[in-house]
């Protein structure tokens, strides 16, 4: 989600002049990840019929998957760019009512309708932003626990410290085989853009898609050149997130995971049914043993900046709907710290309430005004070792639509104070 920077050293790697390029540099990629936690999610979607769409039109997902991050070359545009309003609820919300003003879609079910390609490509815009969330709130924090945040000296230049995408991308392309196949062709313009416009982006325009697409392709195909050239390298300072990033929390499988419950929800609200917004998955997971008891009372960002980290001593709800968000044309904010009894953490076998840090439970990981997915509750003191823990989130917690979050609890165990098992 951040923004990327590869593009500049792109011109030698394909002989692209800068003239070509657009003018803004960025951090590194991720989009090739990206497109895997969409795909992968299509599976553990809990609805036939819309498995069944998805599945049909899985270019089409990808292709959404993949472009909000080309919006972020298009940022000469009065008021900005299109890159981070394509992120968020707020956008993905207007897209959705687009394609329900449309009088054209018949059946929206139908997998070989004429809007079908239009559905998979806004739940692949959607699972870009829940990807993101997942990622840089819970894998790239191991980053610096671990001190893999590594970058190859020759694109020190060209990609940023704060993040892992490109670096993973790189796995993802050599040693998982994920394509990097250009981006296809989005269904409709015209629905993007009045989708833009009413979540108050009225001055994008199909020359700034076109423009932010050619990025998307020319990113990709330097990252296809990069991976070959400097897989080796990466995996030798980096062996644990280039092994498990795909079963690490944040990772793969854990946003497949989130995604598809996100997919869901979304599917209920297009077709105009009920549908309560609902934890989707959780870090620590359920039953999860071996927690670490120490080391909680810190700082938490997202991402793997240097001053960053704790990746294992975060208590994070994933939800099937965001937060309040500010609407588009509204000069209101919406704040990240949430009431105290929206997410409560107790002694499972006491019952006792775990004080919490300053300024928790809140909305994480960035700016909550556009919805955000995350909640997250940190303690104020280490834990007991050996103990069990319950997390409640409750009924205090409400959704963009003015609705209760659907009450949810889980456990985990605590490790001992030396951070081996408990017997």
């Amino acid at each position: 989600m951040r923004l990327r920077r590869v593009l500049v050293g792109c011109a030698v790697a394909l002989g692209v002049t800068a003239a070509m390029l657009p003018a803004k540099p960025a951090e590194a990629a991720g989009i090739v990840t990206h497109a895997w936690m969409a795909l992968d999610a299509i599976d553990q979607v809990q609805s036939d019929s819309l498995r069944t769409l998805l599945d049909a039109h899985r270019d089409q997902v990808r292709a959404g998957a993949e472009f909000p991050d080309g919006g972020y070359w298009t940022d000469d545009t009065p008021a900005g760019d299109y890159g981070e309003e394509a992120h968020w609820q707020r956008f993905v919300d207007a897209y959705i009512e687009r394609i329900q003003a449309r009088t054209d879609c018949g059946l929206l079910t139908d997998p070989n309708g004429p809007c079908a390609p239009e559905i998979a490509h806004l739940m692949g815009v959607a699972a870009h932003g829940m990807g993101d969330e997942v990622w840089d709130w819970l894998f790239e924090p191991y980053g610096p626990d671990l001190g893999e945040t590594y970058i190859p000296p020759d694109l020190a230049a060209f990609i940023g410290t704060g993040g892992l995408e490109f670096q993973m991308d790189v796995m993802a392309i050599v040693d998982h085989g994920r394509p990097t196949d250009p981006t296809p062709a989005e269904p409709s313009l015209d629905d993007l853009l009045t989708a833009f416009a009413a979540s108050g982006k009225p001055q994008i325009t199909a020359a700034k898609l076109a423009e932010g697409k050619e990025a998307l392709q020319i990113e990709r195909a330097v990252e296809a050149i990069w991976a070959v050239a400097y897989h080796d390298d990466i995996k030798a300072h980096m062996p644990w997130t280039s092994a498990i990033f795909t079963i690490a929390p944040g990772g793969v499988s854990f946003g497949a995971q989130a995604i598809a419950g996100y997919y869901f929800h979304l599917w209920r609200q297009l077709l105009d049914k009920p549908v309560t917004t609902k934890v989707v998955a959780t870090y620590p997971a359920n039953q999860t043993e071996g927690v670490p008891a120490t080391g909680w009372v810190r700082s938490y960002q997202a991402g793997s900046h240097a001053t960053g980290g704790g990746a294992r001593t975060r208590i994070t709800a994933v939800l099937s709907y965001s937060l309040p968000y500010v609407a588009a044309g509204s000069s209101g904010h919406t704040t990240a710290q949430l009431p105290a009894g929206a997410m409560v953490l107790r002694e499972a076998r006491t019952g006792q309430v775990v004080p919490t840090m300053a300024g928790y439970p809140r909305i994480v990981p960035y700016n909550p005004d556009t919805g955000e997915h995350l909640v997250d509750l940190q303690p104020a003191v280490d834990l007991l070792p050996c103990r069990w823990y319950r997390v409640e989130v409750t009924d205090e917690l409400i959704d963009a639509s003015g609705q209760p979050v659907r009450p949810y609890s889980w456990r985990f165990r605590t490790a001992r104070a030396d951070g081996r098992a408990c017997r």
